[in-house]
């Protein structure tokens, strides 16, 4: 009798024995770095769970799709609460605080929670939570950084056209 066949998909759902490459990111690191950097940097961590996992395409799309799509929502939504008043700011700060979270670790569940949990009934080792929290302060610190870049890059605009 042969071994069953390993595809990512497969592993990823939790439906043959995992592959004792790299190691993945934990359900509750993802949602630990969803309070602490972000919902972008939960699914940063799927990205990478993806690339450990092989599926490669599945990682670009989270990076270079999902990510920029929900950090325009959230600047917009940021900026929104900033503009309102009273319930609507209190309704914006539970959605980043809560149901963002949770959708991220619904999220990770559903997408890799059979391959997390088929690597930690194999005795595979997860990635530690630290290096889920410095994926979150790196992006905590984009997000400071970011608004510095546009203010000198509109500067910089702003002093090339006065001086045309």
């Amino acid at each position: 009798m042969s071994a069953p066949e390993l595809s990512p998909s497969s592993v990823a759902r939790g439906e043959a024995s995992p592959d004792p490459g790299r190691p993945l990111f934990g359900l509750i690191a993802i949602a630990v770095v969803s309070i602490l950097g972000s919902v972008l940097a939960a699914i940063w961590l799927m990205s990478m769970n993806y690339a450990a996992l092989r599926q490669h395409g599945a990682a670009w799309v989270l990076r270079l799709v999902v990510v920029p799509v929900v950090a325009f929502a959230a600047i917009h939504a940021f900026g929104y609460a900033v503009n309102s008043q009273g319930a609507s700011r209190v309704t914006v700060v539970l959605t980043y605080l809560v149901i963002l979270p949770a959708a991220a670790y619904l999220f990770a569940d559903w997408a890799q929670g059979g391959a997390i949990r088929a690597r930690a009934a194999a005795g595979l080792p997860a990635r530690p939570l630290w290096q889920a929290v410095l994926v979150a302060l790196a992006f905590v610190a984009l997000a400071f950084v970011f608004p510095l870049i546009l203010l000198l890059m509109f500067t910089v605009v702003g002093l090339v056209e006065a001086s045309v």
